[in-house]
């Protein structure tokens, strides 16, 4: 809605200018030519009508894509992840920069990326990219159950201090006490959610939650210009594994 009154704005305010200043010319001009440029314009009067229209048009199209290209141009400076991803030539590339960077970020030893997939008839979250030590459980598919499926289906960032106290939570990892889960977005449809677990309680602060939906949001912007689609065979999409870094972590 902001962006159709933005153009309805940019739209109307330049048609009137230019008509008024037509009418402007015409006016001075006839005035001393004895009405000479009507009568010559005859039948093509409509021209004037016309002509305004599409350069109204026009103004209104480059004003309306000018202010997104600088949020974007914004967006970009502001995010210190996006030139190091944008520098990956490949998906398996992409995936694995980002993955060791979530791990960076959030200094813990279990990290998940997961994309939404189609099954024939069915659709689950498919783990393409982690970080997880040999002792702990790895997996390959999620249900849109639980707190990966809460974050995916509403979109809502999930960071759970504790998550003995949460009942959406599914207790697959069982050394995990908190838990951070973000979702991934490509032109405000989400494809895939974030996941971080950590051992100590209350883990994940602000610094950590908004390095990883920086990776998050530069991950939807980046991903389908690598190709990534929802194919039926998982067996196709990239699984990336890579053992955690030797830092301490809990």
């Amino acid at each position: 809605m902001t962006k159709v009154l933005h153009f309805c704005k940019l739209f109307f305010g330049s048609y009137i200018t230019i008509i008024a200043g037509i009418w402007g010319f015409l006016e001075a001009y006839t005035y001393f030519k004895d009405n000479q440029l009507k009568e010559l314009l005859g039948p093509y009067w409509f021209v004037l009508y016309g002509v305004p229209v599409l350069i109204a048009l026009g103004v209104a199209v480059i004003g309306l894509r000018k202010p997104q290209k600088r949020e974007r141009l914004r967006e970009d400076v502001e995010n210190p992840y996006a030139e190091l991803l944008r520098e990956c030539k490949s998906l398996d590339d992409l995936l694995r920069v980002a993955i060791r960077e979530i791990e960076e970020a959030t200094r813990t030893d279990y990290n998940q990326i997961l994309l939404s997939v189609t099954d024939r008839h069915t659709g689950h979250l498919l783990v393409v990219a982690d970080i997880i030590p040999p002792h702990k459980q790895r997996y390959r598919i999620a249900t849109f159950e639980g707190l990966l499926g809460h974050s995916f289906t509403t979109g809502e960032v999930l960071n759970v201090p504790n998550v003995r106290n949460e009942s959406r939570y599914f207790a697959a990892v069982p050394e995990t006490n908190s838990e951070l889960v973000v979702p991934i977005r490509s032109d405000e449809i989400i494809i895939g959610v974030i996941n971080s677990e950590s051992e100590e309680l209350a883990h994940f602060g602000k610094e950590i939650s908004e390095q990883v939906k920086q990776i998050a949001a530069e991950l939807g912007e980046l991903l389908p210009a690598f190709g990534w689609s929802a194919i039926p065979t998982a067996s196709e999409h990239p699984s990336v594994h890579l053992s955690p870094k030797t830092f301490d972590v809990k």
